[in-house]
């Protein structure tokens, strides 16, 4: 009796697995072929849902249905884990199969490799290969690090410690962009200091009031007003960027997204934008880089990759055109137009220079024909770009110049490991220092270099703007925009 009872039991558990194997067994055939939704795409709407009849397993933050994901991710999963049996059998077989036949000496050196190998603790070298060997989106490219110039701006300026002259940013923390127009400070902020951005507000101050004049779903990169009045916006999301218009009338109402893909590609991490006064819009993308974490990570990874894939395009509204105007930008992280807009002015973060072209011209690489170094050398990494109505450059350094990251400018093997070592260690190696300058201001009349601003401990010096007696200045993860004098 006792014995049929045991029988009964494991049987009960062997159909019972069974049944679970079966199950999954039917997960993964299904998921290869059909998922009640695409497990990448982003919805505008329905983020963070719980379960429901529609999404079994609720949705994701970027609106993603959880089931679905599941569902294909199962039999990845299955692939994963059944191609690892797969070598290990058919490798340990060979290894048996070659030290029983052959013996002796064979044996003995199978036996001391295959010691080697599992001295090693199993994490150690699961490390090493993703450090070293794990593929990656952006392998890195040998350069030479460009020198550094010597001259300085006559006038050495600290940032401000008076609270009285910054602007509050009241809930929002961080700024990707700064602009003045009719007496108002307008800035692109987002809630938190995080990189991966969900929405982002067009705060516009004075001083005492205060107020949130539009919003977008994503990273708020940059702005810039035409004139009529319309504002041009580089909106960042994970799924790539957009070049945006919101009209002078229904600021706040409607975003109108004008330009997402370029040759049927998307346009990945935007960066600028600068509006002409003829009409035209020119945008800045910073790289071919993935933008999953936003543009700060986009940079980095373009300074350790150095992969120049970095493009400025001009977008037509008369006729909804769009051409390049140059690429070959090692993260091309800001943009200004001289005061007749006859030249356009790029900063390129890899290569530490500002380049200068005609506005007008087409379909130029960067260092090449028509397209020369204005400002070379530059103490740190440039990024934003802000020109005054007199021809003064306001150059601002979104990180200190890293001595390791130009050390090892022709290793692309240390420079691959930083890569895949991940975020934080990348925040690691550059940062803004209070030592090192956050910006310089430069006379394009006579290419002396008129001002430098230093005291700017933060993790980077995203923005910059000179505004009447003042410049102010914005970084990742600050609740203010800070100031000097000028």
């Amino acid at each position: 009796m006792n014995g049929t009872r045991r029988i009964l039991r494991r049987s009960g558990f062997f159909a019972a697995g069974c049944i679970l194997t079966g199950a999954l067994l039917a997960l993964i055939l299904v998921g290869a072929v059909w998922t009640p939704y695409d497990p990448t795409a982003m919805m505008t709407g329905g983020k963070l849902d719980p379960p429901s009849l529609a999404h079994l397993f609720g949705t994701d933050q970027f609106g993603r249905d959880i089931f679905s994901r599941v569902v294909k991710g199962a039999g990845v999963t299955a692939l994963v884990a059944g191609g690892t049996v797969l070598i290990g059998g058919v490798c340990g077989t060979l290894v048996g199969a070659l030290t029983g036949y052959f013996g002796g000496a064979v044996d003995e050196l199978l036996m001391r490799v295959n010691d080697t190998i599992t001295a090693f603790p199993s994490i150690l070298l699961a490390l090493v290969y993703a450090l070293v060997f794990r593929p990656i989106d952006t392998p890195p490219q040998a350069y030479t690090a460009p020198e550094v110039r010597q001259s300085t701006g006559t006038v050495q300026t600290a940032l401000s410690a008076d609270s009285r002259d910054v602007l509050a940013l009241r809930d929002y923390q961080g700024v990707d962009c700064i602009r003045e127009q009719d007496g108002f400070v307008y800035a692109a902020a987002y809630n938190g200091a995080t990189l991966k951005k969900r929405k982002s507000d067009l705060v516009r101050t004075d001083g005492g009031s205060f107020s949130a004049i539009l919003s977008v779903d994503g990273e708020l990169t940059g702005f810039a007003f035409d004139a009529d009045g319309d504002l041009w916006l580089t909106v960042l999301t994970p799924g790539g960027g957009a070049l945006c218009r919101a009209r002078h009338d229904s600021w706040g109402a409607a975003v109108e997204q004008v330009v997402t893909q370029i040759d049927g590609a998307p346009l990945g991490a935007v960066s600028a934008v600068e509006a002409g006064p003829d009409g035209k819009v020119y945008f800045a993308v910073a790289g071919g880089e993935a933008v999953d974490n936003g543009l700060e990570a986009a940079l980095r990874t373009e300074l350790l990759a150095h992969t120049g894939t970095g493009w400025v395009y001009v977008y037509d509204p008369a006729d909804r055109s769009v051409q390049r105007v140059v690429g070959g930008v090692a993260g091309a992280s800001g943009l200004a137009l001289s005061p007749d807009g006859r030249t356009l002015y790029v900063s390129d973060l890899g290569n530490r220079c500002v380049w200068s072209m005609d506005a007008d011209a087409r379909e130029l690489t960067a260092g090449g024909k028509n397209c020369q170094s204005a400002f070379s050398g530059l103490p740190g990494y440039p990024g934003a770009l802000a020109m005054e109505a007199d021809g003064t450059l306001y150059i601002s350094y979104r990180w200190a110049r890293s001595g390791w990251l130009e050390k090892n400018a022709d290793s692309t093997l240390l420079r691959g490991i930083a890569l895949r070592a991940g975020q934080n260690t990348q925040e690691r190696l550059f940062r803004c220092t209070a030592d090192a300058p956050c910006a310089e201001a430069v006379s394009l009349a006579t290419g002396a270099w008129e001002q430098t601003f230093t005291g700017l401990a933060q993790d980077s010096c995203a923005a910059v703007c000179p505004v009447e007696s003042k410049v102010y200045f914005g970084a990742a993860g600050a609740d203010s925009l800070l100031a000097a004098n000028r």
